[in-house]
């Protein structure tokens, strides 16, 4: 087990020559194929397979070593499983497939070669989180268009009624924007429901763009027709919510950027009563 997880191959070959089982596992579930394909080490894993190790055996969180590899990004690790015939719709704990989880880390060779294989584009983990959802929600514009160009439904909704696009307006600090522009007119381009609100709160792509400041999203909205006057559950809109994050925030920058925003919102949404309270903001 250690001589897989370290790297050390002739360990492994010694080992394996003095007849170690390569079934063994510890009290996680973790077998000497799983350890090796998690970290990469593919010749490891050639040796053990060729013993007999069942490519399919399902290890820590019922997790299978294609899988280990896909979530590491183990390009040779993965390609190498395929060939030994491991199966691309196993799933381990939450139902995450090896697809699911190499478009969450952005690994878009690996979501090729998985594709390839017949991989079930919209298998969705037990929160009902799509490849697609998970490469939006994340940034990654090249693995969010290898998905839509293989069909993948872009109005698929998770277990609290989300959509990719709507997760798009959720995206991580750390993505650039332009990189969320991206993403978003792939969505809108596919055909995604512009104003698909999510379940809990009623919440929708623009009033979450709103509420980080990102003018070049909520432009992309506007223009494909999403609702300014849409209301959350709170009775929250897109453009209140704009109006409170210019309220509560310390820096000009973005005092400035959100009054750009509200203005867009205003020219879409028509409301005198904000249109005041907006005058009220910019007095101060």
């Amino acid at each position: 087990m250690f001589a897989a997880a370290t790297g050390r191959a002739v360990n492994v070959r010694l080992l394996l020559s003095a007849g170690a089982s390569v079934h063994v596992a510890d009290i996680y579930g973790s077998r000497p194929l799983d350890e090796a394909a998690a970290a990469g080490h593919w010749g490891i894993a050639r040796d053990l397979l060729a013993a007999g190790a069942a490519v399919d055996a399902a290890g820590v969180s019922h997790r299978t070593a294609l899988i280990a590899a896909a979530h590491g990004g183990h390009t040779d690790a993965v390609r190498g499983r395929l060939r030994w015939g491991a199966s691309v719709h196993a799933a381990c704990d939450y139902s995450m497939t090896a697809l699911r989880t190499a478009a969450d880390g952005g690994h878009a060779d690996i979501v090729r070669l998985l594709l390839g294989r017949g991989a079930s584009v919209d298998a969705a983990n037990r929160m009902g989180t799509t490849a697609l959802m998970a490469a939006a929600t994340n940034g990654h514009a090249d693995v969010v268009r290898q998905l839509l160009d293989q069909g993948a439904s872009v109005d698929a909704a998770d277990n609290k009624g989300g959509t990719a696009l709507f997760w798009a307006g959720r995206v991580y600090a750390s993505v650039s924007w332009q990189l969320v522009s991206n993403i978003v007119d792939q969505l809108l381009t596919a055909g995604a429901s512009v104003d698909a609100a999510c379940n809990s709160g009623g919440g929708t792509a623009l009033m979450f763009a709103s509420q980080v400041g990102n003018l070049t999203m909520m432009q992309q909205l506007l223009e494909a027709g999403a609702s300014a006057t849409l209301q959350t559950a709170d009775g929250e809109t897109a453009l209140t919510t704009a109006m409170d994050r210019g309220h509560t925030t310390a820096s000009s920058q973005h005092c400035r950027r959100l009054k750009a925003f509200m203005r867009l919102l205003l020219l879409r949404g028509k409301s005198w009563t904000l249109l005041c309270l907006l005058g009220l903001l910019l007095s101060n």
